[in-house]
């Protein structure tokens, strides 16, 4: 990195950090999304998370305007952290509700959630360039 912090170049170690800020988000906000279901309600939680990974996702993807090295890395940071807290409130509540909905077939519809996860977190990539 340049003396007045102008390079964005992330060390191996940076990486990592990024990488699994969301990660420690998940298993931060695992333990507490029950209350946060109950004090925001089932849809809510649902609409708040995915909001929040549709912003930080965004941020993501925006984020190579910023030029300063040490900007670059917080913020990255940070939208990352943000975007595992909103996936966690989105995969646990909509668990959740597919155990009350479907008490006959819970491994079936819990089975669609999964093929449609790794279908999309496999083709959607490519689809998005």
């Amino acid at each position: 990195m340049k003396s007045d912090g102008t390079d964005t170049q992330l060390s191996d170690n940076d990486i990592s950090l990024i990488l699994a800020a969301f990660s420690v988000a998940q298993v931060i906000f695992s333990p507490f999304n029950s209350m946060i279901k109950n004090w925001l309600g089932t849809k809510n939680t649902i609409v708040i998370g995915l909001v929040l990974v549709m912003i930080s996702t965004g941020g993501l993807g925006a984020i190579e305007v910023i030029k300063n090295g040490n900007q670059f890395r917080y913020i990255a940071l940070g939208l990352r952290f943000i975007q595992g807290a909103g996936d966690i409130m989105l995969q646990i509540t909509c668990y959740g509700v597919i155990c009350q909905l479907f008490t006959d077939d819970i491994m079936k519809y819990i089975g669609y959630i999964e093929i449609s996860v790794g279908v999309g977190g496999g083709i959607g990539p490519f689809i998005g360039g």
